[in-house]
């Protein structure tokens, strides 16, 4: 399966994948999951495995002299910098910028929100929040963002602890917590997660996946909040559960002990077709899995778990590195089966051999 480009640092390169459609049942949406790929040798000791899921990029934007205007306006824009100077990279990372990624809004030595990409970049004149610089033209690139969260005040001195300064990041290695004069600068994964940590968002998922990205019986309000870029409800109180304090827990399904950050708190059936007090009750509906494949393999439907808590082969793989990779977990068994998950783990097998 060719690669559709180069990949970039902080972003897994595109790949043309052999999924036409998720596993029925899933609810239709604007990111497409399999848009984003990760080729992975590790962890789970498969050459070449190729597996797709989604998956973000993290940006840094120092907006020190129009934050207030341009986050409640939900855009970032730049242009070319006066001639004859040539684009620098911190202006033209805005033309990578993707729906989905996570931006983080620095200001005044402080984090101040965060907000995800609802729209990339498009040819646009300069908004009336974006004063001039000397000998800059009007016109340049808009990219539409949704704030997630708003109104923070993490300080530079806990940022500098928590991210990488210095030439390779967006901060100034002297401490003072200066911008490096730079409108965008791409964060690592690892940067980016910290921050969504310390700030204690979690990052919205598509609907059209089939893992879900949600104490036993939530709570809260309603478990689904309006519109695209709002946080679920119950995701922070599933991840949470699931977690319960632990730095690092088994993959349900390949069985290694992995820290937090590579695994993800997933539904077992797919969500779209869980009632509201099914997507409550966190003790039967979903599980720790690892994004290094097993995520993947087991939303698509490559595997399942059967009556007896071991994984089997359902969907058909049609690559030889999909066998293999499926051919590692099937015969395993499942930790997270149980009394309590057995009907959910039924109704994924029984909706992934439908495409057999």
């Amino acid at each position: 399966m060719p690669w559709l480009g180069d990949p970039q640092p902080g972003r897994a390169p595109q790949l043309l994948h052999e999924f036409e459609t998720p596993l029925q049942g899933s609810e239709p949406n604007s990111i497409d999951v399999t848009s984003r790929c990760v080729q992975s040798t590790t962890l789970l000791s498969l050459p070449a495995l190729v597996w797709c899921a989604w998956r973000v990029a993290y940006y840094f934007a120092n907006q020190s002299r129009n934050y207030e205007q341009v986050i409640v306006a939900k855009t970032l824009w730049t242009c070319p910098r006066p001639a004859p100077r040539n684009l620098d990279e911190a202006r033209r990372l805005i033309m990578d910028l993707q729906p989905g990624d996570v931006i983080f809004h620095y200001q005044k030595a402080a984090l101040r929100a965060v907000s995800t990409v609802t729209e990339e970049a498009v040819d646009h004149p300069r908004p009336p929040e974006y004063p001039a610089r000397d000998g800059e033209k009007d016109e340049g690139w808009l990219v539409r963002v949704e704030p997630l969260v708003t109104d923070l005040e993490v300080g530079y001195r806990r940022l500098n602890s928590l991210i990488t300064v210095g030439q390779q990041g967006p901060l100034n290695s002297d401490g003072s917590g200066a911008a490096q004069g730079k409108f965008l600068s791409r964060l690592s994964v690892e940067d980016g997660q910290r921050l969504l940590e310390e700030v204690d968002v979690i990052i919205p998922s598509p609907d059209d996946s089939w893992l879900g990205r949600p104490s036993t019986f939530w709570d809260g309000d309603a478990s689904d909040t309006e519109g695209f870029g709002k946080v679920r409800a119950e995701q922070r109180d599933l991840r949470r559960h699931l977690i319960a304090g632990r730095t690092s827990v088994e993959c349900s399904l390949c069985g290694r002990e992995l820290p937090i950050n590579l695994l993800i708190a997933a539904h077992i059936k797919p969500r779209a077709q869980c009632s509201e007090a099914e997507r409550r009750n966190f003790e039967s509906v979903a599980m720790l899995v690892c994004n290094l494949g097993c995520d993947a393999l087991f939303e698509w439907g490559y595997v399942a778990v059967d009556e007896g808590g071991r994984i089997v082969s359902a969907t058909r793989p049609t690559t030889p590195h999909t066998r293999e990779a499926v051919s590692e977990l099937v015969g395993r068994p499942c930790s997270a089966h149980s009394t309590a998950t057995a009907d959910h783990f039924a109704s994924h097998k029984e909706i992934a051999e439908r495409r057999r």
